[in-house]
């Protein structure tokens, strides 16, 4: 049997998604890039330049608004300027400050291709939600199973440390982060409670025990309590979370992850941080950003490149000071006061419309996801490096579809169940 155009497509925007997601981790990376040349990922980025013409070939015609186009479309002038910033502060080519930023570019683009289908109805929101159900439930097996089966047999390409005296693994947690705040949403639709509260407790544990990630984890704990604030008509069921939330805090509490991370936070504000420890580097970090960016305060002090030596020591990778730890004070550092300006846009935008929708159809995820990214911006940028920008993007393209649909239209199965 031929599979409809719609299928192929839909298929292939699933494999762009699993990409994003290091494929699962299953592929050993490392031994097919060649640095500042080849990055096995470029192969998604050559499925995600077919899927955009693929689909504006197919549905070029079909009449589609973008409430979202300039937030994403200034991403290339800032990701132009901070190349050529770089260019004239450490001699670093234009080309060697473009490339990083090459995923950021097209994972924002993908915006216009996902809401043209949309537009053509034939993308649905629950498509989008079924993606992300299914690559997080492999995810959150996969991770598991490894986390269990230790370093003696290591099937999963990901790093690995030390932490609290167990193995840390480094995966990326900004999607099961994004899948917890829907089966919270779901819980305050009550819809599929128990599966959802099972859902929510196993992303708990990858965040707190596999990847060991204090801020994420007391982001994410910080946006809940605020959704359970804002639940409204929650009934026996409010009363049942509420009990929940207390036994789990509890538990919590005497965890080591949880007692380091609130005297982590406690030192951080008391400016009394331990000279050896992560955060300290971090503290110097964002001392050593803030600095550079009073010498360039508008166009910032370029995208570095790790391979440029005169960018990396300007940054201070050689004190062990990397972007990537350092949340938007790292993205205020290459992108100065154009991109702090994006930044508020960015989340202004967000967090308002995500409001609206809470305040006409009581979802909440579309609030409550960059408010967890605010919340932990300090020390973490996850939505904005790597790959973390195309979960931005499925969650533009949601929350433009509530945005434009009337009040009382069902738009989701999955959210908001039949009429």
């Amino acid at each position: 049997m031929r599979l409809k155009d719609t299928t192929l497509l839909k298929a292939l925007l699933f494999l762009i998604l699993v990409g994003c997601e290091n494929s699962f981790y299953l592929i050993n990376a490392s031994a097919m890039n060649i640095s500042g040349v080849f990055n096995y990922q470029d192969f998604y980025l050559v499925l995600s330049f077919l899927f955009f013409v693929a689909v504006f070939f197919k549905y070029g015609k079909i009449k589609c608004q973008y409430k979202y186009m300039w937030i994403i479309l200034a991403i290339i002038p800032l990701s132009l300027i901070a190349s050529v910033q770089s260019l004239k502060l450490y001699g670093q080519s234009f080309v060697m400050g473009i490339r990083p930023q090459r995923f950021w570019i097209t994972w924002a683009l993908l915006y216009f291709p996902i809401r043209k289908m949309m537009a053509a109805k034939k993308l649905t929101i629950d498509d989008l939600i079924k993606m992300i159900y299914i690559i997080g439930t492999c995810e959150l097996f996969l991770f598991t199973a490894q986390y269990i089966l230790g370093r003696r047999f290591q099937f999963l390409y990901v790093n690995v440390s030390t932490r609290y005296g167990s193995d840390r693994y480094y995966f990326s947690t900004v999607m099961l982060v994004f899948l917890l705040f829907v089966n919270l949403d779901r819980i305050f639709q009550k819809r599929k409670v128990i599966i959802s509260a099972i859902y929510i407790a196993f992303i708990f544990f990858v965040v707190m025990e596999i990847g060991k990630m204090r801020m994420t984890l007391f982001a994410t704990i910080m946006a809940m309590l605020f959704g359970i604030l804002l639940w409204r008509r929650g009934g026996k069921t409010k009363i049942g979370v509420l009990i929940a939330v207390a036994v789990a805090g509890i538990l919590l509490f005497n965890t080591t992850i949880v007692q380091d991370t609130l005297m982590t936070l406690l030192e951080f504000r008391n400016d009394k941080v331990s000279a050896t420890s992560t955060l300290a580097i971090r503290q110097y970090g964002q001392a050593l950003y803030l600095s550079s960016l009073a010498k360039h305060p508008v166009l910032g002090c370029g995208y570095i490149n790790s391979l440029n030596f005169n960018a990396t020591a300007a940054a201070g990778f050689l004190d062990r000071v990397y972007l990537v730890d350092n949340g938007l004070y790292a993205f205020a550092f290459i992108y100065g006061g154009l991109g702090i300006t994006w930044a508020v846009w960015f989340f202004g935008t967000l967090i308002r419309n995500g409001w609206k929708i809470y305040r006409e159809r009581g979802h909440q995820f579309m609030l409550l996801i960059p408010l967890g990214w605010l919340i932990s911006g300090q020390t973490e940028a996850h939505w904005y490096f790597n790959n973390g920008f195309i979960w931005v993007t499925i969650l533009l393209v949601i929350l433009e579809e509530f945005m434009k649909t009337e009040k009382g239209t069902r738009l989701s199965l999955i959210l908001e169940g039949s009429n």
